[in-house]
């Protein structure tokens, strides 16, 4: 039977003053974070400061936490986003007798059959993050260039960029749809463990220039939404997932909007 999506809601708070760079719009710095000018505050009124954080900045760090969540769990991951080296890696796993994942006709690792790779489509998608409601502040941070070889400031090397302040929030949707694609060899439920997992050490790795860490917030699966990680469980017929579920559900102190 075909599987259907399911969709884990993540809640983002910046933790380390975050910057997706992009080219300055206006005078004054030398980097802004993206930004949607198209996006509609709760007023219905357009805001031309609404920061973002884009869906392939997130699947980039989700893709690297997913690798070590992968060694974690005891599954495959070549480590590595070169098309080539990716294949020459699944290659040695393959005659090193390691346990990979049939898809679309090939070998890979766990975390390639996931996130995808050249002539591979890809199991898992990531929605732009957007602010929650108004828990979210852009400043201005200067900061001094230094040399890499001396470790002294360079001479007029002042800058200044723009940032998404720490405490901020986003919200984001990751959805993975499977569609029976890697049949009995990796499943629903490790699929799932596979990302949430990863979501434990996204903070880690970084986002940007800054960091988030994200907070389970929901699971929905089948038209239904589980708001709770043992509802959660039952939801998906995953009830090993209940624990890694609770280690990253959003805490009750981090009250929403």
């Amino acid at each position: 039977m075909a599987s259907q999506t399911t969709v884990l809601r993540f809640v983002l708070q910046v933790t380390k003053a975050l910057t997706v760079s992009v080219p300055p719009a206006r005078l004054g710095i030398d980097a802004e974070t993206v930004k949607d000018r198209l996006a509609r505050g709760s007023g219905g009124q357009a805001s031309p400061i609404t920061p973002v954080i884009p869906a392939s900045t997130l699947k980039g760090v989700w893709r690297t936490s997913a690798c070590y969540a992968a060694n974690e769990m005891g599954l495959a991951c070549c480590g590595t986003k070169n098309p080539d080296l990716m294949n020459e890696i699944h290659l040695v796993f393959e005659r090193g007798g390691v346990r990979l994942v049939t898809v679309e006709g090939r070998r890979v690792c766990h975390v390639c059959a996931l996130f995808g790779l050249s002539g591979v489509s890809s199991a898992v998608y990531f929605e732009d993050a957007y602010p929650l409601g108004y828990l979210v502040a852009v400043g201005i941070r200067p900061g001094i260039e230094v040399d890499d070889y001396s470790s002294t400031v360079r001479r007029g090397k002042l800058y200044f960029v723009e940032v998404v302040e720490p405490g901020s929030l986003f919200t984001v949707d990751v959805g993975l749809t499977l569609d029976g694609r890697f049949g009995d060899s990796f499943g629903l439920c490790q699929a799932v463990e596979l990302l949430v997992r990863a979501s434990e050490y996204v903070e880690a790795v970084g986002v940007g220039r800054g960091a988030a860490r994200p907070y389970l917030y929901s699971v929905g699966f089948g038209g239904s939404v589980a708001r709770e990680p043992s509802e959660a469980a039952r939801l998906l017929n995953c009830p090993g997932l209940e624990p890694v579920f609770r280690r990253v559900w959003l805490p009750e102190k981090l009250v929403l909007p």
